[in-house]
């Protein structure tokens, strides 16, 4: 195990594995027995889970994780808590570079830039979102038309100003449109456009939830310790 379960910071975004024999029992947060069922199956499966943020009403001994089913038949994403107990693996999401077998080819092209880009700046980038729940699964989440996911974690503000710029040359070249986050020092997470439209406050996501912050105190956060993407 990477880390404890109630260590693991940030948990957002994380690939959680649950022990394959766990029950519906031990399930909090589900709406009926299917959901419960499905998520049983799942773990079963000895498929990941993914780290989410805290709710309201989420039990604060308990460890909030999520599941986007197959958008096929019907897109489903469950969220629900375990106990500590409940997890037998914790890692971090699936690298770009791992990623890139299991994309489309609309999406491959750009990825493939990024991960080039990434790799010369020394940056570790990661896919969540739709391109997660594939690469994770084997099944089929992405289309040709989904857009690209990807977590990112500058180790410096210098490097999160090269990424961003990266970032906008391939989105300008490329028919996929490219979202997703720059994980900051403290494990919130900004979304990468936000950043660059440089408004004076931006909305971060932890694993306490949303809040916002000024601009200038976002980029002073590369003065602090980092924790791990």
């Amino acid at each position: 195990m990477e880390a404890s379960p109630l260590s693991a910071r940030p948990w957002r975004h994380r690939r959680v594995w649950l022990a394959p024999d766990l029950g519906a029992a031990e399930l909090a947060g589900l709406g009926d027995a299917a959901d419960a069922q499905a998520v049983v199956d799942w773990a079963r499966a000895g498929r990941p889970f993914i780290g989410r943020t805290t709710l309201p009403g989420d039990d604060p001994g308990r460890l909030p994780l999520g599941l986007a089913l197959p958008p096929q038949p019907r897109k489903r994403r469950l969220s629900f808590t375990v106990a500590p107990a409940a997890v037998r693996l914790v890692s971090a999401p699936p690298a770009l570079g791992d990623a890139l077998a299991h994309l489309p080819p609309r999406l491959r092209e750009p990825a493939a830039l990024l991960e080039s880009r990434a790799f010369a700046l020394g940056l570790p980038v990661y896919v969540f979102g739709s391109a997660f729940w594939q690469q994770a699964s084997g099944l089929d989440y992405l289309t040709e038309q989904s857009d690209l996911d990807l977590l990112a974690c500058p180790p410096t503000a210098a490097t999160a100003r090269d990424w961003l710029q990266a970032l906008a040359e391939v989105q300008a070249d490329s028919a996929t449109r490219l979202d997703g986050e720059i994980q900051l020092p403290d494990g919130a997470g900004v979304a990468w456009r936000e950043l660059a439209a440089a408004p004076a406050q931006l909305l971060l996501k932890s694993d306490h939830g949303p809040a916002l912050r000024e601009r200038a105190a976002v980029w002073a956060a590369w003065g602090t310790v980092s924790a791990p993407c």
